[in-house]
C-alpha cells in the first residue's frame, strides 16, 4: 500500500512539476559551487585569490534564509519561490555575460545576486514541499526526492566537468543557467495556477 501512495504522488501534475523545479536547482547549484572559482579565474581573468573571495560571498549572503522563509510564512511559499529562482537566473546569467568584460565589482555584485537567490529559495522549498506531501507518506516521499536531488547534484559537476573539457566553461555555465531559467518557469506556473 504505501508504495501505492508514493506511486500516486508521482502522478500528481502539481507535485511532479515541483521536483522538477527542486532536481533542477540542485543539478545547477551543485555544478556552481564545484566550478565557480575556477570559472572565475580562467573565463573572468581574475586571480585566484579574487576568485576565491567572490566565492566566498556566495556563502556570506546565506543570513537571507531567515528574511525569505519569515516572507514565505506571510505572502506564500510559491512566489518567493518564483522570485528566489529568478534571482539566481539573473546572477548567474550575469556571471556568465559579464565574464572577461567586466571587473571584479561587476561579477562580484553578480554572484551575490547568485548567492541571495539560491540561499533564498532553500528553506522556503523545503516548507513548501512538507505542505504538498500527506503525512502518511512523507518520510518515503522525502525519501525519494531527496535521492532524485542527491543523483542530480551529484551527476552535474560531471556533466561541467565534460562540458567544459570539450566545449568550454562558458556553454556549460550557459546550460546551468538554462535549468535555473527553466526551474523559474516552472515555479511561475506553479503559482500562476495554485
Amino acid at each position: 500500500p504505501q508504495l501505492r501512495e508514493y506511486a500516486v504522488m508521482f502522478r500528481r501534475p502539481r507535485f511532479v512539476t515541483f521536483v522538477a523545479v527542486t532536481v533542477l536547482f540542485s543539478f545547477a547549484y551543485n555544478a556552481v559551487t564545484a566550478f565557480l572559482p575556477l570559472y572565475l579565474t580562467r573565463e573572468a581573468g581574475l586571480t585566484s585569490n579574487m576568485a576565491s573571495l567572490l566565492f566566498s560571498s556566495l556563502f556570506a549572503v546565506s543570513l537571507i534564509q531567515l528574511f525569505t522563509g519569515e516572507v514565505s510564512d506571510r505572502v506564500g511559499a510559491l512566489p518567493i519561490l518564483a522570485l528566489t529562482l529568478g534571482v539566481a537566473s539573473v546572477g548567474l546569467g550575469s556571471i556568465v555575460v559579464l565574464s572577461g568584460v567586466s571587473g571584479p565589482l561587476a561579477l562580484g555584485a553578480a554572484v551575490v545576486c547568485l548567492g541571495l537567490g539560491a540561499h533564498g529559495y532553500r528553506p522556503v522549498r523545503g516548507a513548501y514541499l512538507m505542505s504538498v506531501i500527506p503525512a502518511s507518506v512523507a518520510g518515503g516521499s522525502l525519501g525519494v526526492v531527496r535521492t532524485l536531488l542527491l543523483i542530480a547534484g551529484a551527476s552535474s559537476p560531471a556533466l561541467v566537468g565534460y562540458i567544459s573539457e570539450t566545449a568550454g566553461f562558458r556553454p556549460a555555465f550557459w546550460l546551468l543557467t538554462a535549468a535555473f531559467v527553466v526551474a523559474t518557469v516552472l515555479s511561475v506556473v506553479l503559482w500562476v495556477f495554485e
